[in-house]
């Protein structure tokens, strides 16, 4: 698991209340959200506002991409791979949920309770 000293940021994706579950887990990070970064009571404009994307590291980016909200984010990562029409494979999907297990001690969902991966899964 992550220790919670290393995350920098939480990112928003959607504003959904269905998709922002577990926040409770991260009061004390900062929250980018659309245009605005968010510490505790305080609220902040940031580049997004003007601008499509916003650069967080050298590989790192967050883009807006309204879809399902006019609110939503994408998040673009250079070294991580990429998304294409093989995310829609069954097969490839359950190798990378079988990968996914076997790399993480935790999983976070944005529904439900977080929940610890147990030896026998692995």
């Amino acid at each position: 698991m992550v220790p919670l000293d290393d995350i920098a940021l939480v990112i928003l994706t959607s504003g959904l209340p269905s998709h922002v579950g577990n926040l409770n887990l991260f009061l004390d990070k900062p929250l980018l959200f659309h245009t605005m970064e968010y510490m505790g009571q305080h609220a902040t404009i940031t580049e997004l506002k003007d601008r499509p994307y916003r650069k967080l590291t050298e590989n790192v980016e967050v883009w807006k991409t309204p879809g399902r909200t006019q609110q939503c984010l994408s998040v673009l990562t250079e070294s991580q791979g990429s998304v294409d029409d093989s995310v829609w494979d069954p097969i490839l999907r359950r190798q990378n949920a079988n990968l996914i297990v076997c790399l993480v001690d935790w999983i976070i969902p944005g529904h439900g309770q977080p929940f610890r991966v147990l030896p026998r899964y692995r």
